[in-house]
């Protein structure tokens, strides 16, 4: 199990992982801080400014590389584990009581069956299949999928993983083919860069989905998706106890490329390892391309697909509306098939 220890140096609503995180240290601060951290910590000349970590000195210095053909793969197949230590501070017990309460809510039964989609480490997948529920969790990255397997094992739970692409599958490996729930957490929908990409994979959801049941993406907040040219990017820090090491995490920066017509987000993100020292012990870094969906296309495309929303949510938390001004930080989105 990984032990670890979160802080924040960054806005808690732009990447995938901070939803429901809080720091009790002081909260959150801008990510041009948490870069200025990040330099003094490595100790490289001058503080990191939000252009810091694209001149290519500093990213020598870093013995960071770009990933120039934007993939996750360069930098998710290095080291499964530490995507996995990345996002370990997220409470996903709570979360998948919130999937559990979904489905009694919107089907009107227990949750048996659920399907994830880019499930990634499979966190919520074995936190289900550890409940007794018939999981199937699906990824495009082979490593991904055996670290999933690896875990599910080590906590002795069975859980089918299957390698495939989350836009073009018709069948699962449960009982009857079906599942009452589909999911796909962590703003991993901003990996469909198009309107077909989208349609594809619910049209595909459609084919394994039981009679009455639905689907929940989890998706970034309206007021960041509006902001985009405005983004200044999220950093993390998670001690990982295990390697006595750091992990610093940076998800965007204010530099990263928004294209106005396709919507989609050039994102910059990087890991770093620091020893205890503060020293860097390894760095990876990778421009992601992300899709930035606003409310009103994710209800026209689902429409089209013959789904409808029952319910919006603004975090993994039925009782927090997508305008809650206070506590909205997410925009989560309940589908079901239309009548």
């Amino acid at each position: 199990m990984l032990r670890t220890q979160f802080k924040s140096w960054g806005r808690g609503c732009q990447s995938p992982c901070l939803g429901n995180a809080n720091s009790s240290e002081g909260g959150l601060i801008a990510a041009r801080d948490a870069r200025n951290h990040f330099a003094q910590r490595c100790k490289l000349p001058g503080p990191l400014t939000p252009k810091g970590l694209s001149d290519p000195t500093r990213r020598k210095q870093c013995k960071a590389s770009v990933d120039g053909g934007n993939t996750s793969s360069a930098l998710y197949n290095e080291d499964v584990r530490l995507y996995d230590l990345s996002v370990s501070f997220r409470d996903f017990e709570e979360e998948v009581d919130f999937l559990q309460e979904v489905v009694e809510k919107h089907v009107g039964q227990p949750l048996k069956s659920a399907l994830e989609l880019a499930s990634g480490p499979g966190c919520h997948a074995v936190a289900l299949a550890r409940r007794g529920v018939e999981v199937v969790a699906l990824d495009n990255e082979e490593a991904m999928v055996a670290y999933g397997l690896a875990k599910a094992n080590a906590e002795g739970v069975k859980m089918d993983y299957i390698c495939g692409d989350m836009a073009s599958f018709d069948s699962i490996p449960t009982k009857d083919g079906k599942v009452q729930l589909v999911y796909l957490l962590f703003g991993s929908v901003a990996h469909l860069l198009t309107n077909d990409d989208f349609i594809a994979c619910l049209n595909s959801c459609r084919s394994v989905l039981a009679p009455n049941g639905i689907i929940v993406l989890e998706l970034q907040h309206p007021n960041d998706v509006f902001k985009a040219t405005e983004l200044t990017g999220d950093a993390w820090e998670v001690n990982d106890t295990e390697r006595e090491s750091m992990l610093l995490v940076e998800w965007g920066r204010d530099t990263d490329e928004f294209d106005a017509i396709s919507q989609v987000l050039q994102r910059h993100i990087s890991f770093n390892v620091i020893s205890k020292k503060g020293e860097i012990v390894s760095s990876k870094e990778v421009v992601l391309p992300q899709r930035l969906y606003t409310a009103n296309e994710i209800d026209a495309l689902a429409r089209v697909c013959g789904f409808d929303i029952v319910q919006h949510c603004g975090a993994l938390d039925l009782a927090v509306p997508l305008d809650d001004e206070q506590q909205a930080c997410r925009m989560v989105v309940i589908l079901k098939p239309q009548a």
